[in-house]
């Protein structure tokens, strides 16, 4: 089967189920499940199309998507598929706001994750999801991190100034390089082309025992 033949992956109607793409994690793909909808991971094993023609929006949907035997506690949401069929189309951008806005959580809201820039790979038992959305209902902050050098994005998360490292496709698109603290409108938006709303943070593939959080997305 290729990309172009139609996909097997069917909800309980016998329609195919459509998918929006929103960002990548090394070799697993961030896509928004438009029925329920969730947010799922997908490892793609025999995969036809270019990386780097993806972007935000794209609806797509998935062919031979499985999960009968993936046990990850770290990544729950965590599904394996041939490929990706395209359906040549972009959700528009209203509907696509409307749909973050449905999953996602406010920064006034409790973080559903530890502590932390970082989780022990030990101590995830599947309760929890990889990947989180949150509206950012607070000022951001956009910049170097002294630290660990790596561009973040930081903000209030429940009362708690927390920065997270942009993920490597997202710091590619940066504008500008980040030297200051960027904490006004204006520069941030010179830095990412607009003021983020919502940022998709997600925890890594495991690494010396453990799985960083990482800004994948913002909008």
């Amino acid at each position: 089967m290729t990309a172009t033949e139609a996909p097997k992956t069917l909800n309980k109607n016998g329609r195919s189920l459509k998918y929006v793409w929103i960002g990548v994690i090394e070799k697993e793909h961030l896509l928004i499940e438009l029925e329920t909808p969730r947010v799922v991971r997908i490892l793609v094993e025999k995969a036809t199309f270019d990386e780097g023609g993806l972007t935000v929006g794209t609806v797509l949907e998935l062919i031979d998507a499985r999960d009968d035997f993936i046990l990850d506690n770290a990544r729950p949401e965590l599904l394996l598929a041939d490929d990706f069929f395209f359906s040549r189309k972009t959700l528009p951008k209203r509907r696509f706001m409307k749909t973050l806005k449905r999953l996602a959580i406010s920064s006034t809201e409790p973080s559903p994750w530890r502590h932390g820039a970082s989780t022990s790979y030990a101590l995830f038992d599947g309760s929890t999801p990889s990947v989180c959305i949150v509206e950012l209902a607070n000022k951001v902050a956009l910049f170097k991190n002294g630290r660990d050098g790596e561009n973040h994005v930081g903000f209030k998360w429940y009362g708690i100034f927390q920065s997270f490292p942009l993920s490597r496709t997202l710091d590619s698109s940066l504008k500008l390089e980040l030297t200051d603290r960027a904490t006004n409108k204006k520069m941030i938006k010179r830095a990412l082309g607009f003021y983020p709303i919502y940022a998709v943070v997600a925890y890594t593939l495991p690494k010396n025992g453990y799985c960083q959080k990482i800004i994948v997305a913002l909008f």
